[in-house]
């Protein structure tokens, strides 16, 4: 063995990266036995010594190759592993990359691969694949787990240093403009100003978007000569008001708001509700499990709205309260946090609105009147089966479409930008921000002003309709005032109010979850339905004083 050779194992053994240029090579000398080398290479009697040893201890190891590269049959050749990280590989593996926080002191690192940028989570599988590539790439070895470890603690320290920047999934406002990521391999995004449309390449825009498993590519825009009348074919509205909700929601997702409305896709069996969700998403953040169950818990729920940008459920049998709430807090951006796997105090953290879309047969979502006000209901009609189409002809025409309607999008949203300034409206719904934004995008889709606010009107009805039609306690206020207080009204405790409500309502109403129990939850309840009775036309008021009262009082007589 040459003195070269035999320094270079030493090195090996005791931790040193060997350079790519000083590789390991095959040396002529008999395996390593167990317990060590042997003390000289024409020592048989050693060899003989440790076979046995070998044989003990499983099965023996396959010799090496000679010098000359030659070697008997079933030889294995195995690199070097680096064992440790010297100053100067990590300083090669780490050059070019630019390592950055988010707002919630996330680690990031934004690395180049192929010509194009992309940003991982430094704690990320991804950017593991990515070190190990380049440790290899420097140190001519393939890393061991430690050292892994080692050079990605190492760039931890180098996030926190970095700057600050904010994350963005699929959509984001930045400078004026709103970028939409691709998702395709080159990391393009469209970007969508006062003026034009255009897609871009990832190191021309500012925006720090970050991917996950499942996320998958919308096609490039193209020129519309339809424009949005394009997508009426797939859509099975029930009226033309459904179908303006529908294209409103679209683009409410491009819009890059700070809070969202909720789809709400209605219609009895066979009208095509999740096929219509699937397009609905296809056409802004598609998706390779577009549709989700209803989520067992809300920690099944904020684990899916952690790694993508729209969330979807079907089929709703029912909606309980917790998941409304939840919805809710989603669509509005309110940051939602639950407790981290694996530990006992530290939590994470979702932040930012989300774009939702909610399926099912009948209203199951009705008693739930925050939800109602957050939502556009929209129906669906039944299809005639002479109008029935094959699932592949819809698809195949479907994705044919697909970037013309994009495109046609695209020219709403940048109209959207060029007048979300100026626009004025004269009554402000709930959705304030998203009744503007989608305003300021008709003329861009060829609309009269004032459509999205005729269907809104429409549709805000026809969810109160509905809510109060499910709400037992709203349907049970409503006639105790009307029958018993229909002139002055009424006016006590909730726990009052109760047992008059109590000796109204059949024991099967008073047996449901959704009724309440005490004088507490009889308060909460009212909180909740004064929406509700104020579309009917009812003053719904809370006094505070020693006793806190409320005052419930019909709408004036005509």
């Amino acid at each position: 063995m040459s003195p070269e050779a035999a320094a270079r194992i030493a090195a090996l053994v005791t931790g040193e990266v060997i350079p790519a240029a000083e590789a390991l090579p095959h040396v002529d000398a008999p395996p390593l036995a167990p317990d060590g080398p042997p003390e000289a290479e024409d020592a048989p009697a050693a060899a003989d010594a440790a076979a046995p040893a070998r044989r003990r201890r499983g099965r023996p190891r396959k010799a090496r190759g000679g010098a000359d590269g030659e070697g008997g049959e079933g030889e294995e050749k195995r690199p070097p592993r680096v064992r440790s990280t010297s100053a100067e590989t990590v300083g090669g593996v780490l050059d070019g990359v630019e390592f950055w926080h988010s707002t919630d002191n996330e680690p990031y690192a934004t690395v180049e691969i192929d010509g194009h940028h992309e940003h991982l989570s430094v704690l990320g599988k991804s950017f593991e694949l990515f070190l190990a590539e380049r440790i290899y790439d420097v140190a001519g070895s393939a890393p061991t787990t430690n050292a892994l470890r080692d050079v990605q603690r190492l760039c931890c320290i180098h996030s926190k240093k970095g700057p600050e920047h904010e994350v963005f999934r699929r959509v984001a406002r930045a400078g004026g403009c709103i970028y939409v990521d691709l998702c395709d391999r080159t990391w393009q995004a469209i970007e969508i100003t006062k003026d034009r449309w255009a897609v871009i390449p990832s190191a021309a825009h500012p925006v720090k978007f970050l991917r996950s498993r499942g996320m998958q590519a919308l096609p490039e825009p193209e020129l519309s000569d339809r424009g949005i009348e394009e997508l009426r074919e797939f859509v099975n509205a029930d009226g033309p008001d459904d179908f303006t909700l529908v294209v409103s929601w679209l683009l409410a997702a491009f819009g890059g708001l700070s809070a969202f409305p909720i789809a709400v896709l209605s219609g009895e069996a066979g009208s095509g509700k999740s096929r219509l969700a699937e397009k609905m998403r296809a056409l802004t953040d598609p998706h390779i499990a577009p549709m989700r169950s209803p989520p067992r818990d809300l920690r099944d729920l904020f684990a899916g709205a952690s790694n993508q940008f729209i969330t979807c459920i079907d089929n709703i049998s029912r909606m309980e309260t917790d998941l409304s709430d939840s919805l809710c807090r989603m669509a509005s951006g309110s940051a939602e946090a639950t407790r981290a796997l694996n530990t006992n105090a530290e939590e994470v953290y979702l932040t930012g609105a989300r774009p939702i879309i909610l399926t099912g047969i009948g209203d199951h979502w009705g008693q739930q009147s925050d939800l109602a006000t957050r939502s556009l209901a929209i129906k669906l009609a039944a299809i005639p089966e002479t109008e029935r189409r094959t699932d592949v002809d819809l698809d195949a025409a479907f994705a044919a479409a697909r970037p013309r309607i994009i495109g046609a999008l695209c020219d709403a949203v940048s109209s959207g930008l060029r007048r979300e300034g100026t626009v004025r409206l004269e009554r402000l719904p709930r959705l304030a921000d998203f009744a503007r934004w989608v305003t300021a995008c008709e003329p861009g889709l060829g609309w009269e002003e004032g459509t999205l606010a005729a269907a809104l009107e429409a549709g805000r009805h026809e969810s109160s309709a509905t809510a109060f039609d499910a709400d037992e306690v709203a349907k049970a206020i409503h006639a105790f005032i009307l029958d018993d207080h229909p002139v002055a009204g009424w006016e006590g405790t909730a726990g009052r109010l109760l047992t008059a409500l109590n000796a109204r309502v059949s024991e099967e109403v008073r047996r449901l979850r959704s009724w309440p129990g005490n004088p507490t939850a009889m308060g909460t309840r009212i909180e909740r339905v004064a929406g509700l009775l104020r579309w009917k036309g009812f003053a719904v008021i809370r006094r505070r004083g020693a006793e806190r009262t409320i005052a419930i009082k019909p709408p004036p007589t005509k």
